[in-house]
């Protein structure tokens, strides 16, 4: 805001030097339409005094236009790589916004996926725990059916026994 302004009153002063300039032009013009007329020797000389000191006065408003035109030009530039830092620096909240966006999300994603190795790491343990009591019943149930299994092969034997004897007695 404050550079704009200071560029709006560069602007002014240019304005008000080349209206100056303009003036000084008018004047030379009006002090040639003078010595045309007859003048005399002394006239002459304040004329030409008056002209050298118009001329010095041309080159000075020169001099301070181009200081006002590069002043402005300045500001301008200023203006404008203002513009570009804060268009940059929006750029880069933004961006550390997404940031802090997504390191949210991967913290979250982080404890979740602890949760779930301590919801395994309790499944392993109980299962283990269940196969330990498995394992017990399991032997223990091997010798029960260990036993059975020799009952039943004596049973087979003497069902084979019997059915040789009752096969026998048919043929006779």
């Amino acid at each position: 805001d404050s550079q704009e302004n200071i560029i709006a009153d560069l602007h002014a002063q240019l304005n008000d030097t080349q209206l100056l300039v303009t003036m000084k032009k008018a004047e030379v013009k009006a002090l040639r339409s003078q010595r045309d007329a007859k003048l005399s020797v002394a006239e002459r000389a304040a004329l030409k005094e008056g002209q050298e000191t118009l001329k010095q006065d041309q080159e000075q408003l020169a001099r301070d236009v181009a200081k006002h035109e590069k002043q402005v030009a300045d500001a301008q530039s200023m203006l404008a790589e203002a513009t570009q830092l804060r268009a940059k620096k929006a750029e880069l909240q933004l961006e550390e916004e997404e940031l802090l966006e997504r390191q949210t999300e991967q913290e979250k994603a982080e404890r979740e996926l602890r949760r779930q190795e301590e919801e395994c790491k309790k499944k392993q343990h109980m299962l283990a725990q269940e196969l330990e009591l498995n394992t017990g019943s399991v032997v223990h149930d091997k010798a029960v059916l260990l036993q059975e299994l020799r009952l039943t092969v004596i049973e087979n034997a003497l069902l084979k026994d019997k059915i040789s004897e009752l096969q026998a007695r048919l043929q006779h």
